[in-house]
């Protein structure tokens, strides 16, 4: 379990817990401090005393604190009213150690400066999703998404990655530099299973949108299952500006998409390598392993040494041809074991294993 930097502390979390307090709740009451002042109204909500909801323990959370989410399953939207962490003092968000925490619905961190998200299972929820995304980081640097699953979304991402546009008033390049996500890592993730429907090619299991002004990004040992109407890892925006920076993306094993890897539009400095990209499903004459489509600077979108199985088609070029850099690609049958479901999918073929995908050695 983390450790809380000095002067930070433990929240918890539970089912068994309330976000009552008196006369009025404990998010409010701990914020104004009372429960140094008059803990006899607002207990500290430590281990003995946890908070109900895991919003109110990330509305609660300052610098160098750690929140602890005790086993079950809570329904609601998380996200809103969280504060920055710092370099030396960040806020984490964990399951408890051993135990199995779900969150149905949606978490949104806005600017979310040094957190680290780990041991979540995020899950699309009927009622409580309501974006076009199950996670969702807007801005924030120096944040870490790690060992988490989401799974089951309807809309563009099961998680998207974009700049946080709350901080945006004029669009000046200091603006967009503060307002996009800097240093973030995205890492030994589960993330499976986008049901999204409607125009092919929409719904992804990553979507990187996260702007010019971004650097830093890190993809890294996930595994990405289940994209049939999109792909696995979309990094572009939806308009020009909104395209992705400074990514590199290595080592995860991608399965089940219609496309593995999708960049376009003026992306740039996108860097993928020793990704294991596998077994199409419902692909199009669109669809391709690696993809570029109305790129303006592929030759800074790199594909070097990764592994393509079960594609028809593996790479299309747009516009242009020998713009898009592969090199090394491994073109060959590779047999798969374990379940997206349950986050066991693997290369069967042990000397593949060791050089891509989530079980590389590297």
């Amino acid at each position: 379990m983390a450790k809380p930097a000095p002067g930070g502390r433990y929240i918890y979390v539970a089912k068994t817990g309330t976000d009552k307090a008196f006369n009025t709740d404990r998010r409010s009451c701990i914020n104004i401090g009372w429960e140094a002042t008059r803990p006899e109204r607002c207990q500290a909500p430590d281990a003995s005393h946890p908070l109900a909801t895991i919003s109110y323990g990330v509305q609660v959370a300052k610098p160098g604190d750690v929140i602890v989410v005790r086993a079950g399953t809570y329904k609601e939207a998380v996200g809103y009213g969280a504060r920055p962490g710092t370099a030396s003092k960040p806020i984490v968000l964990q399951a408890a150690p051993k135990e199995t925490v779900t969150l149905a619905g949606q978490f949104y961190l806005k600017s979310g400066d040094y957190w680290t998200i780990t041991g979540i299972h995020f899950k699309y929820d009927a009622v409580h999703t309501k974006g076009e995304q199950v996670v969702a980081m807007f801005g924030g640097r120096g944040w870490k998404f790690t060992r988490n699953e989401i799974a089951g979304g309807r809309g563009y991402a099961n998680l998207m990655i974009r700049e946080d546009a709350t901080q945006v008033v004029k669009g000046t390049t200091a603006e967009r530099t503060k307002a996009a996500p800097q240093s973030y890592t995205v890492a030994n993730n589960c993330i499976r299973e986008n049901l999204g429907k409607g125009i092919h090619g929409q719904y992804h299991d990553i979507y990187l949108q996260p702007t010019l002004y971004s650097k830093g990004g890190i993809v890294e040992r996930n595994l990405l299952a289940g994209a049939p109407e999109g792909a696995n890892i979309k990094v572009s925006g939806s308009n020009v500006t909104g395209s992705a920076n400074d990514v590199i993306i290595r080592y995860n094993t991608m399965a089940y998409a219609g496309t593995g890897i999708v960049s376009g539009l003026a992306s740039q400095n996108i860097n993928s390598y020793g990704n294991a990209i596998l077994a199409q499903r419902n692909g199009t004459k669109y669809d391709a392993a690696m993809k570029t489509y109305d790129a303006a600077k592929t030759k800074n979108i790199v594909f070097t040494s990764n592994l393509v199985s079960g594609y028809a088609i593996t790479k299309i070029q747009s516009p242009g041809d020998k713009l898009m850099v592969t090199e090394s690609t491994a073109v060959k049958k590779a047999a798969l074991t374990g379940s997206y479901s349950g986050c066991t999918v693997r290369l069967v073929d042990p000397a593949l294993a060791s050089k891509y995908g989530v079980q590389a050695v590297g």
